[in-house]
C-alpha cells in the first residue's frame, strides 16, 4: 500500500475544520483494520466498521445483489450518523457525526467527496 499518512493525516484536519458535527474519524488498513489517521479515534468502531462492511460485502455477494461501490451511511439514534467509506480495496474510512451539527446532505455534498479526493492525493503523493 502506497500512501502518503501525513496528507491522510491533513485531510483529518481538515474534515475537522470543514464539518462541525464530526464526533470521529478513523482511515485504517482494511486487512489488519491498523489505524493510520484519526481524530478522536474509537478503535472497537473501527473495528466493528471494518468486521461490519467485510460481513455486508459478503452477504451481498451471497445473495447476487451487487456489492458496495464507495460507500455505505447509517443513521443511527440519538441524533447520530456513521458514514463508512471502501477507498478501494486496501483502506477504508469511518466517519462519525453529530447531525444536528452537520447534517446526512452535507456529509454526502462536502464530506464525502473531500474525503474520496484526499485519499486519492495522498495515494498520488507517494
Amino acid at each position: 500500500m502506497n500512501v502518503d499518512v501525513a496528507r491522510l493525516e491533513k485531510l483529518v484536519g481538515e474534515m475537522q475544520e470543514r464539518l462541525p458535527g464530526l464526533l470521529a474519524t478513523d482511515i485504517w488498513i482494511a486487512e489488519t483494520g491498523e489505524s493510520i489517521a484519526a481524530y478522536n479515534p474509537q478503535p472497537g468502531a473501527s473495528v466493528l466498521f471494518n468486521t461490519l462492511t467485510d460481513d455486508l460485502i459478503d452477504a451481498l455477494a451471497t445473495a447476487g445483489i451487487p456489492t458496495i461501490n464507495r460507500y455505505f451511511l447509517l443513521d443511527l439514534e440519538g441524533d447520530a450518523a456513521t458514514l463508512v467509506i471502501l477507498h478501494g480495496d486496501d483502506l477504508r474510512q469511518g466517519v462519525g457525526l453529530d447531525t444536528r451539527y452537520t447534517n446526512i446532505g452535507t456529509m454526502l455534498a462536502l464530506g464525502l467527496p473531500m474525503a474520496l479526493r484526499g485519499v486519492e492525493e495522498a495515494r498520488a503523493a507517494d
